[in-house]
């Protein structure tokens, strides 16, 4: 096959070692599985994955910051996705790849790393299969190919519950997400112009309005907080709750102003 004596050079073996804590055994093992995994899956042809990118589910959008290439996955189109469909998991995740692999292809000298934009627009969970599935194969076979991770639009209220929502992401990798609420703060993360941003990241999504205004309360285990909130006539108020291995006591009391 194409790749059955594909050269090792010392880059890919310094981030199979790092991502094994510079276990050389440990390295060793997992390089031996992914060179025989990219024997077997590579390579991977535009025509049999071109719907996805045509439904603007994983995007190109060219160069970065320092000359790293750029993505983009919209959680919203994967969650339209029946994943229970034959072969829709194994087409999107080899469109993933073939993303990878162009934009390998495509780097600069002295440039290993890309910038991954996670466009969360309109969700309020993310695509669970799809993306676990994804970070087994990008774990596996592109160890510490991530530069940064980028997520739009996150509000800063909410990120210590998007935090907690990760945890199927490897620590390394969680350590490298960045969370931002603007489309100027994607352009800062990433380097790109604002021209090149995906038609569809562009305006103020429905569910960033319906969080303006919102009040965000983080309470320890064991602890109380009172909150005052005054209500005009006729308002409408919703409350969610986030509990992580706890109780919630929640008591509501109407006062007259």
């Amino acid at each position: 096959g194409r790749f059955a004596n594909e050269q090792v050079d010392d880059a890919t073996l310094r981030r199979y070692l790092f991502t094994r804590s510079w276990s050389v055994d440990g390295a060793a093992v997992m390089l031996n599985n992914s060179l025989k995994w990219r024997r077997e899956n590579l390579p991977v042809r535009l025509q049999e994955v071109q719907t996805v990118f045509d439904e603007r589910k994983v995007v190109l959008l060219g160069q970065g910051e320092g000359q790293r290439p750029v993505f983009a996955l919209n959680f919203l189109k994967l969650l339209s996705v029946d994943w229970k469909e034959e072969g829709a998991m194994d087409r999107h995740i080899r469109a993933a790849v073939y993303c990878a692999e162009e934009m390998i292809a495509a780097m600069p000298e002295g440039v290993d790393t890309w910038i991954a934009v996670v466009n969360c627009c309109g969700i309020r969970l993310p695509p669970a299969s799809f993306l676990q599935e994804f970070t087994k194969v990008m774990k596996e076979n592109y160890p510490e190919r991530a530069h940064k991770i980028v997520m739009y639009p996150v509000p800063r209220i909410i990120v210590a519950l998007v935090q907690t929502m990760m945890v199927v992401i490897p620590e390394k990798t969680r350590q490298k997400v960045s969370f931002v609420s603007s489309l100027e703060g994607v352009c800062e993360e990433t380097g790109l112009s604002m021209d090149m941003l995906p038609d569809e990241m562009a305006g103020t999504p429905a569910d960033f309005e319906v969080l303006k205004g919102a009040t965000a309360l983080d309470i320890a285990a064991g602890g109380t907080v009172i909150h005052r909130h005054p209500v005009l006539a006729g308002e409408k108020m919703r409350w969610e709750f986030r509990a992580i291995e706890h109780t919630i006591s929640f008591r509501l009391r109407f006062a007259a102003g």
